[in-house]
């Protein structure tokens, strides 16, 4: 099999990071796997090293879209952290903004309401309070999240 060759244009490798960066925020990690491809090493260093200095890409940002975009799907902060780790992004949840926290409680709630509906009524059994629990669980909630967001979500 032919070893394809890569191009060393850093001029080449900067506009297809621009490209990416337009659709969605990257991390660094991600734009370095998606950019190397395609270019040399040295070309995407070059490449990524001036999106970071004009502000075209930032950890920060990329943290804050996969914020937003894990409260929007019910997710949990351990799912979050996980995704922080699969992206190599060095942030924990402390160093974003205060406009960033999320009250974890409401989006476990809000994940009840769409798994169950809004009209949802009637004493529970065990065994369904348990399925419920370990689906927040599994979704990335902590186990006292979980118990406090179905307590209030049934009551």
């Amino acid at each position: 099999m032919l070893k394809k060759e890569l191009s060393t244009s850093n001029s080449a490798a900067l506009n297809a990071a621009l490209r990416l960066l337009t659709k969605r925020e990257y991390s660094i990690f991600e734009l370095k796997q998606k950019l190397s491809l395609r270019f040399s090493k040295e070309a995407v260093d070059s490449a990524i090293k001036r999106c970071v200095q004009e502000g075209w890409q930032s950890e920060k940002r990329t943290a804050q879209m996969i914020v937003r975009h894990m409260q929007f799907q019910g997710y949990g902060p351990k799912r979050l952290i996980f995704e922080f780790k699969k992206r190599r992004l060095q942030i924990s949840l402390n160093d974003l903004d205060e406009d960033d926290k999320v009250d974890w409680q409401e989006v476990a709630i809000e994940a009840l309401k769409r798994k169950l509906g809004n009209n949802f009524v009637g004493p529970i059994e065990a065994s369904d309070r348990q399925k419920l629990l370990s689906w927040l669980y599994r979704r990335g909630f902590s186990g006292d999240c979980c118990v406090k967001a179905l307590d209030e979500y049934l009551n």
